[in-house]
């Protein structure tokens, strides 16, 4: 499993041209580069980035006949051509909004993340091209 939580954007590199692309906030070309190297058989490691101490970190990865690449932007333009299968959980708002709420974040949560999460799958009709809605 790749969680594309490892994939946050520098805040060096978190212009205001980028922020404001949908999914602008993941680092999509690491994820590209990271997905060519699977399809190639030739990924080993890959560098993830820490938002807590803002560094990178080398994280192993052991190839399988399943990889799952999981989180939101995971099905990104930009590398979605690499994705075999796109699988959307969905989630009711209510149910949502309660797991939130056991969450130290939860107001970054509602009034960041949310909305920019709802924005990407509305605009990118995620839910409509997944090949699986669980």
């Amino acid at each position: 499993i790749i969680e594309i939580d490892d994939f946050f954007l520098p805040q060096a590199r978190k212009t205001k041209a980028r922020l404001n692309e949908i999914g602008g906030n993941i680092d999509y070309e690491a994820v590209h580069k990271v997905l060519t190297k699977i399809t190639e058989r030739t990924l080993n490691s890959y560098q993830k980035y820490n938002c807590t101490t803002r560094a990178y970190e080398e994280k192993p990865f052991i190839d399988s006949d399943i990889i799952i690449l999981e989180g939101v932007y995971s099905y990104h333009p930009y590398f979605r051509h690499l994705i075999d299968y796109l699988i959307f959980l969905d989630i009711d708002n209510f149910t949502q909004n309660e797991r939130l709420k056991s969450r130290t974040n939860y107001s970054r949560f509602i009034e960041e993340w949310i909305p920019l999460e709802n924005t990407y799958f509305e605009s990118e009709n995620i839910k409509y091209l997944a090949n699986i809605i669980v």
